[in-house]
């Protein structure tokens, strides 16, 4: 749903783990289908995340 929000025109931040980040960029496959594009890009994590900004943050370190 905050894909399409982005789509027209709502401004989302999107907060990850520093290291780990979103789940959907470790994800290689889905039912067998491949999810990676030839340029290196995950196709789940560009389908959801298209047109969002981001930030790392570490809710456990005193800096963030």
């Amino acid at each position: 749903m905050a894909a399409i929000w982005c789509d027209l025109g709502t401004e989302i931040i999107k907060a990850e783990k520093p290291v780990e980040g979103d789940l959907s960029r470790a994800e290689q496959a889905v039912f067998g289908w491949p999810l990676i594009l030839s340029d290196g890009r995950n196709l789940l994590r560009q389908l959801t995340n298209r047109n969002k900004k981001g930030i790392a943050v570490d809710l456990y370190s005193p800096k963030g």
